[in-house]
């Protein structure tokens, strides 16, 4: 939990000091949390005998940053997000007199993701794009996740006067396409991700 807040503190301060080399205005800086959401694990080269494993559920927490790319419809978003996934290990018995071997594990994972956020009819968006996992608890029963994967989702977005935004989003991520230590492990997501985000002047406070 230490490692948590620390990496989540210092990846805060160095948005905010990205964000502040640009025009604040149209940039904004906020958190995403995921109660509850689905998961489960995909082998795309699956040896027989060699057991399965599957999802219990997840929830998630980020630092979310964002910044228009047009005014009216258009945002790029990325920040960083840690997530707490609970798997299911199912051991494959040799013989029918032998019971099968169950067990239960959960891991960390920490994403970046690297999106596109599209409004329209005011009130409604789609997104997509990348993600990159760069770390993957050391107790995970699973492969190795650190890679590249994608992410799409929709939603609907509430913009007040001042600039603070209220989202709502469903989304799907896979994990790992392309896996950075070659491993055929991957993980997908689908869950239901709220969100606020103040605009970064608010935080800084307005240019002197």
């Amino acid at each position: 939990m230490k490692t948590l807040i620390l990496t989540l503190s210092l990846s805060l301060l160095t948005l905010t000091g990205f964000a502040q080399q640009q025009n604040s205005s149209d940039k904004k800086l906020g958190i995403t949390f995921t109660p509850v959401g689905d998961n489960d694990v995909s082998t795309f080269n699956a040896l027989d005998g060699a057991g399965s494993t599957y999802g219990e559920g997840y929830f998630s927490i980020g630092l979310s940053y964002q910044q228009n790319l047009s005014k009216n419809w258009l945002k790029f978003k990325t920040g960083l997000e840690y997530s707490h996934q609970k798997i299911r290990t199912e051991s494959v018995p040799y013989s029918p007199e032998i019971e099968k071997t169950i067990t239960h594990s959960n891991f960390a994972l920490f994403t970046i993701p690297a999106t596109l956020k599209a409004r329209f009819l005011r009130f409604f968006f789609i997104e997509g794009g990348g993600i990159v996992d760069i770390y993957t608890g050391p107790n995970a029963r699973i492969d190795n996740q650190a890679g590249l994967g994608v992410e799409l989702g929709y939603g609907i977005e509430y913009e007040m006067t001042s600039g603070w935004t209220f989202t709502v989003s469903h989304y799907a991520r896979m994990h790992s396409l392309l896996s950075f230590m070659g491993e055929d492990q991957h993980l997908w997501e689908n869950g239901l991700k709220f969100g606020i985000h103040t605009p970064l002047s608010v935080l800084t406070g307005p240019k002197k």
